[in-house]
């Protein structure tokens, strides 16, 4: 951090959900709440092109990069909820609030969740590889200033 009247968002969100913890319920909604609202944020602040937010394609090449880096770490979260709800699935006293008295129909709900969780890592690991694909694209781009374009041209 350069100047130290700046704020590092990045640092606040580890400051707000340190790494190591702790981990509870509580922090982790929290978390993933923050993420919604962060693609919110994305959402308006890419909006349209005219914006002076993202004017340079170095500037897009970094974003794109924190996301990409985002989804690998999005895979590895699913995954790891997908074997919650496998481990879960087999838990005693396992119910459904529909119907409590039958835990083979919550243990398959479970289950029904266990592949669903597959398929979203699944979009999720292909949602990261095309932002792989479209950061080593970026990586090559500039906006030549009017020297160069006219010495390109002659």
């Amino acid at each position: 951090m350069s100047d130290p009247r700046k704020i590092d968002r990045a640092d606040m969100v580890e400051a707000l959900w340190p790494t190591i913890g702790p981990h509870t319920a509580e922090s982790v909604i929290e978390a993933a709440r923050g993420i919604e609202e962060l693609w919110r944020y994305l959402a308006h602040a890419t909006r349209n092109r005219e914006a002076a937010a993202l004017s340079a394609p170095a500037d897009v090449y970094a974003a794109v990069g924190a996301l990409k880096q985002g989804a690998h770490s999005a895979v590895q979260v699913v995954r790891q909820l997908q074997n919650w709800a496998a481990y879960v699935s087999s838990v005693d006293g396992l119910a459904r609030d529909d119907d409590r008295a039958d835990p083979e129909r919550a243990a398959a709900t479970a289950d029904y969740a266990v592949d669903c969780l597959y398929d979203a890592r699944q979009g999720m690991a292909q949602h990261a590889a095309a932002l792989e694909q479209v950061a080593a694209a970026l990586s090559h781009l500039y906006i030549a200033d009017r020297g160069e374009v006219e010495e390109g041209q002659r």
